[in-house]
């Protein structure tokens, strides 16, 4: 594994979750390893009553189930597309499981519908390839690329509904997104769609301060992200607070509102640089 791939994560839950006092319903696992890295996070569905539990078990199946599928590669680079659909075979059975497990009176529908839809948004990293990949919408930063995956309608491919008996005609399962050689990887980012509204700062400052807020590519190049386990979160949490401040002039006391409507969940890259 490349000794100078970093990583950082945070998560934090959206303004309109918490307009709603509502969970943050999004996930991620992060794994580093000898051979191979990878960074999983997960998405759960808004409109469902426990979409945190799918979200949470989504990023383990994933990553249980990608750690378990790379030997198989046997440095078969780029993964080929039957790999991928080993992979979302393995962790399609594992939901199939979890079903039968949870299931008291009600139907397999209802069961996915309340527990089992997440999108899922990643990277897989060792020391010849990397490739993205995604199952529903979410965000990929690759160097300075942006790759913004957007569900028609609002209704994104959840992976968790091929676990049915007769699942919806839609495309679902992880699909590969962009690979590169590692040697070319700079930085890269995985996010749930929330970070949508840090592709575009500008004018936009942390709320009550001036100072202005990073993008995601700005975010990628600071440094003590990835430092400190917890100052991503942290950063994201000041991004999105409400602030209210008296205006010592007019006397008015003015509301700052948080940038993030969405939860939102991010997972950095970067290589450093040997010294």
């Amino acid at each position: 594994m490349n000794p100078f791939l970093e990583f950082a994560a945070g998560s934090v839950v959206g303004k309109n979750h918490l307009q709603l006092g509502r969970n943050n319903q999004d996930a991620y696992f992060l794994y580093r390893g000898q051979n191979v890295s990878i960074a999983v996070v997960a998405d759960g569905c808004g409109s469902s009553p426990h979409s945190e539990f799918g979200a949470q078990l989504g990023v383990r199946l994933s990553m249980q189930t990608l750690l378990a599928s790379y030997p198989l590669l046997d440095n078969h680079h780029p993964p080929p597309p039957e790999w991928w659909s080993l992979v979302t075979g393995r962790i399609v059975a594992s939901l199939q499981v979890t079903i039968r497990n949870l299931s008291v009176d009600e139907s397999l529908m209802e069961l996915v519908r309340d527990y089992l839809l997440f999108t899922l948004v990643g990277v897989v990293v060792d020391a010849e390839y990397t490739t993205f990949f995604a199952a529903g919408d979410g965000v990929v930063l690759v160097n300075d690329e942006v790759h913004k995956l957007e569900a028609a309608g609002n209704a994104p491919a959840y992976i968790g509904y091929l676990a049915l008996p007769s699942p919806p005609p839609m495309s679902l399962g992880l699909r590969p997104i962009v690979s590169l050689p590692t040697n070319e990887l700079q930085r890269f980012a995985v996010a749930t769609d929330g970070a949508a509204d840090l592709l575009e700062t500008t004018s936009k400052f942390l709320p009550g301060k001036d100072e202005p807020l990073m993008s995601l590519m700005q975010l990628c190049e600071f440094g003590p992200f990835f430092a400190n386990p917890d100052r991503l979160r942290r950063y994201l949490a000041l991004a999105n607070r409400e602030v209210k401040r008296l205006d010592s002039q007019t006397g008015q006391l003015n509301t700052y509102h948080g940038h993030l409507v969405d939860d939102t969940t991010i997972v950095l890259g970067r290589t450093r640089k040997e010294n």
